[in-house]
């Protein structure tokens, strides 16, 4: 079995006297807006480019010839801001500064109950609408870089072989890699997915696909699809999600159903759950698919950060069979052994020297000793863990050089608490934070950290302060490690 899930690395040339758009995208209250995609739509309304704003709110779209053109700011979670058309001659430039407008979509206000719809339109159920849209947008993003530095992305590769019950079978290998990416992962184009299915044989043996952002946003999978709103879960409480499904049985190829989720909140997107459809009667009770998570780092920029494939492992096999007519004979059955895991995680995002983000595994991490003393550690946090809420413990080491402990360097951890309501189309939310020492070896916990959610590390030693460091810890991670590199006196 194969996972087709192909690493891609990608790089960008700037056409010469291109016709250039550039400026910066503030919120009203004259702040800067990161992580937002300006698009610059044609005469006809046709999209012509596309560019995320960086930290600063800057952007920089490279339009393809002179012309009319108008722009469209989407920011996920708010209506679309327009900014109205303007001309550009041959090999001009201009400067146009953007204020959002746009109101926040309150997501309460919208029944997560609506029928199904064929094919996302604007007449579509309004749920269904409204998520889609949001999707989109976080997707979109996930094939754009900012403005500005270069990221490095690091990430591993694996495959596991496992039972059915999930346990071990003792087969497992893992890669690691680290390159500049646009896009790290990619599937068939969307018409081939739309041809062959997501799942196919050739001389290598069977190949299993996933779909990557290009399939999400196109024409031919929307085409091919149903859509509806699901509500949350008991294990996604604060989730709500757009379910998908084939439109139609379309013989013997293999297609897909399952549901994107975002954060009921804001919308952003959190992750996609999916399952093989129509697969053989020999495969079909093993309920094989995949998981894509995303994630948004604090400079406004996505990453898909982490996703598996989950493939049936089987073979053929003779094995007795009895029929009234014929009797005892044995006949050749496929039976299937177990699945074999296929995925990835990106370990970390590094912006020349800064750590934009980790994954919750720092340079020592998860060895025997360390893991042992977690556990210890983790026994202080039992009285943080008695609100029944999925909380971590989290743990780091604040160093400089050639990785020497700072001791009694201030430690600073953050995250985003509860919303509350700000009025009829707006709402706020409180940051919570820790703030707490290293010990003389540098080295530093802190119990009761929300799992699933934005964290954000900082330590500081006099005026020498790190750059922010992103991690999110797992929710299936009791415990998670990050180091944080304090520039030299």
């Amino acid at each position: 079995m194969t996972g087709a899930l192909t690493a891609l690395l990608l790089g960008t040339t700037a056409a010469a006297h291109a016709q250039t758009v550039r400026g910066v995208v503030m919120l009203p209250d004259s702040s800067r807006a990161a992580g937002v995609i300006v698009v610059a739509r044609d005469a006809n309304g046709a999209t012509a480019a596309r560019a995320l704003t960086g930290e600063t709110g800057s952007y920089e779209l490279r339009l393809p010839a002179a012309g009319n053109y108008a722009l469209l700011v989407l920011r996920i979670g708010f209506h679309p801001t327009s900014v109205p058309a303007f001309d550009i001659g041959a090999g001009e430039s201009k400067n146009i500064a953007i204020v959002l407008r746009g109101d926040a979509i309150v997501l309460e206000a919208v029944s997560v109950r609506g029928k199904s719809v064929c094919r996302v339109q604007q007449d579509s159920g309004q749920a269904v609408a409204h998520l889609w849209e949001e999707a989109r947008k976080a997707i979109t993003a996930t094939q754009l870089s900012p403005s500005g530095r270069k990221q490095t992305v690091s990430w591993i590769v694996y495959d596991r072989n496992t039972d059915l019950a999930g346990r071990d079978a003792g087969t497992q290998s893992t890669r690691s890699y680290s390159a500049e990416a646009v896009k790290a992962f990619v599937s068939l184009p969307p018409d081939s997915l739309a041809k062959v299915g997501y799942m196919s044989d050739d001389a290598t043996g069977t190949i299993y696909r996933a779909p990557d952002a290009d399939a999400l946003l196109s024409d031919p999978f929307a085409s091919l699809h149903c859509f509806r709103a699901e509500p949350p879960t008991k294990e996604r409480s604060d989730w709500v999600g757009i379910g998908f499904y084939p439109a139609k049985d379309r013989g013997e190829i293999v297609d897909i159903q399952g549901t994107l989720w975002l954060d009921q909140k804001t919308l952003e997107l959190r992750e996609l759950d999916f399952r093989y459809t129509n697969l053989s009667e020999d495969f079909a009770h093993t309920k094989a698919g995949g998981t894509v998570e995303f994630m948004r780092l604090s400079t406004g920029s996505w990453l898909v950060s982490r996703w598996q494939l989950r493939m049936p492992r089987g073979s053929r096999q003779l094995v007795p069979h009895y029929t009234a007519s014929l009797g005892a004979r044995d006949e050749y059955k496929t039976v299937v052994e177990g699945l074999q895991l296929t995925g990835g995680e990106v370990t970390a995002v590094n912006r020349g020297a800064e750590v934009l983000f980790s994954s919750g595994g720092s340079t020592h991490d998860f060895t025997p000793a360390l893991l042992a003393e977690d556990a210890k550690l983790a026994a202080s946090c039992k009285a943080d863990s008695a609100q029944g809420l999925p909380l971590a413990l989290l743990r780091g080491t604040a160093f400089e050089g050639e990785h020497i402990g700072v001791a009694g360097a201030s430690i600073r951890v953050t995250w985003r608490g509860e919303f509350k309501a700000a009025g009829q189309n707006s709402f706020t939310y409180t940051s919570e934070q820790r703030n707490l020492k290293s010990d003389a070896t540098g080295n530093w916990y802190v119990c009761g950290i929300p799992r699933e959610r934005i964290i954000t590390v900082r330590a500081t030693v006099g005026t020498r302060t790190s750059a922010l460091v992103t991690v999110r810890i797992p929710r299936d991670r009791p415990s998670a490690g990050v180091d944080v590199e304090v520039p030299p006196a």
